[in-house]
C-alpha cells in the first residue's frame, strides 16, 4: 500500500472523511462537501457539488455520501492492491 507519513490511503481517507463530516453523523452531506472543498481552497456551485454527490452515491436521490460511497471515489472498496486511486509500488 501507498504509504504517506506512516499511514495507508485507507487511513488518510478516513481521516479526510471525518474532516468532511464535521457533526459526525457518519455522513458527508452537500453542505459539508462544499464547506470542507472551499476549506481546501476549492469552490463548485451548487449543481457541481450535488453532481459530485450523485456521481459518489451513485443515486439521484442520495444526499448523503457515507464512508463507503467515499472510498468509492478512490476506488478504496477494494481490497485488491494498487487500489485506492494509486498504482500498485509492486508492479
Amino acid at each position: 500500500a501507498v504509504k504517506e507519513e506512516g499511514k495507508s490511503v485507507k487511513e488518510i481517507l478516513t481521516s479526510a472523511f471525518k474532516y468532511f463530516d464535521e457533526d459526525s453523523s457518519g455522513y458527508i452531506t452537500p453542505d459539508q462537501l462544499d464547506k470542507a472543498l472551499q476549506g481546501l481552497g476549492m469552490h463548485f456551485d451548487n449543481k457541481q457539488v450535488r453532481s459530485m454527490v450523485q456521481e459518489a452515491t451513485g443515486s439521484e436521490k442520495d444526499q448523503q455520501i457515507d464512508y463507503q460511497h467515499f472510498l468509492r471515489i478512490f476506488n478504496c472498496d477494494k481490497q485488491e492492491p494498487g487500489t485506492c486511486g494509486c498504482p500498485d509500488p509492486n508492479a
